[in-house]
């Protein structure tokens, strides 16, 4: 039997807001990217959720990705390279995910 010990859930905005209207996101090949990363470095399951995200008095839908891994680190720092590498696109001010139900939010630069 394979025990995984740590829980990441990757919180992934599916819009952004633009002059404060909500603009929807065609992301499906930032995700394949993401997808062939987390295998590439030996994850090879993952679920994925959709949810409705509130930030800031603002509603928006987002993916969850909810991966299990007894590697620490290794999701978390692909995804906030992924994230900040792609922020360009996303636009968004912050980021977040779930490592052992701890949620971690991550502020991005105005620049």
């Amino acid at each position: 039997m394979l025990i995984l010990k740590n829980k990441y859930v990757l919180h992934i905005p599916l819009s952004r807001f633009v002059n404060g209207e909500l603009e929807m996101l065609d992301i499906d090949d930032l995700l394949e990217e993401l997808f062939r990363k987390l295998e590439e470095n030996g994850i090879d399951g993952f679920y994925i959720t959709r949810a409705t995200g509130f930030y800031c008095s603002r509603k928006y839908p987002e993916l969850l990705i909810t991966v299990y891994s007894n590697e620490k680190g290794t999701v978390e720092e692909i995804f906030e390279e992924w994230f900040q590498t792609h922020n360009n696109v996303l636009c968004q001010e912050a980021f977040s995910y779930e490592v052992n139900d701890r949620l971690h939010v991550i502020r991005l630069d105005d620049s």
